[in-house]
């Protein structure tokens, strides 16, 4: 379950970022509809942390998952095409 929730995070998180028009990971910005699925994707994986964790845990992990997530996604594109 853990798994999934991280990939639900990370795939919604990806399709923002990637939608937006100054990001660096590709060469043109996704479309609009991207950027609502990732909004659903992050949505849909609120549902996902009251089954593995209990009480305000689940809340406060679902929130710093997203935040890393958000600080992650940018700083490793900025990095990859620095390397290049």
């Amino acid at each position: 379950m853990l798994f999934v929730l991280l990939m639900l995070i990370a795939t919604g998180v990806f399709f923002i970022y990637a939608s937006n028009r100054h990001q660096l990971a590709l060469s043109n910005p996704l479309s609009k509809k991207c950027k609502l699925l990732g909004y659903l994707l992050l949505i849909i994986s609120v549902v996902i942390p009251p089954l593995i964790f209990s009480g305000a845990a689940n809340i406060f992990m679902w929130l710093m998952l997203v935040m890393l997530g958000l600080i992650i996604v940018p700083i490793s594109s900025f990095w990859l095409r620095r390397l290049r």
